[in-house]
């Protein structure tokens, strides 16, 4: 029964792949608006019933290739830091530093979509995620020195003047 449910969840792994690697491609070449589920099918070499199986517009499987690259986008900035109980910055390897290597996988997906029309929120959407990682994550490791107190206090009065 179990290898039954991984052999499915494997074949829904590889439709989603394969419906997102064909949107990504058909993106290049056309603006999003004029891309077809037809045209993300036939790419993906699926039929029309895999892709409504899964997603109910394009759109639904164009939020989740963003939804996936900002997820993997928090854990490469986590990374470096997740398990360490004291973080040093100036102690860390430029290989632990994950974010670049993520940049780079996703360069062409990032591309695409501050040059689409299918989604002018996704730089406000990095921007606001990035922001709340700062401050969440690295609040937490830093606010134990008072000189971080100090720059944080001297930031907000510049921000606020």
């Amino acid at each position: 029964m179990s290898e039954t449910m991984n052999s499915m969840d494997r074949r829904i792994k590889k439709s989603k792949a394969a419906l997102k690697d064909a949107l990504i491609h058909l993106m290049q070449r056309h603006p999003f608006k004029e891309i077809s589920i037809t045209d993300i099918v036939q790419r993906a070499d699926l039929n029309r019933g895999t892709f409504y199986r899964h997603y109910q517009y394009k759109e639904d499987l164009f939020n989740e290739i963003i939804d996936d690259v900002i997820q993997d986008l928090v854990t490469s900035f986590r990374k470096p830091y997740q398990d360490e109980e004291k973080f040093e910055v100036n102690l860390m390897p430029s290989s632990a530093i994950t974010i670049f290597e993520h940049v780079h996988q996703h360069a062409q997906f990032y591309t695409l979509v501050v040059k689409s029309e299918a989604s002018s929120n996704f730089q406000h959407m990095i921007c606001d995620v990035l922001q709340d990682l700062a401050l969440q994550d690295l609040n937490h490791i830093f606010l134990r020195t008072s000189t971080m107190k100090y720059w944080q206090a001297t930031n907000l009065m510049r921000y606020l003047a």
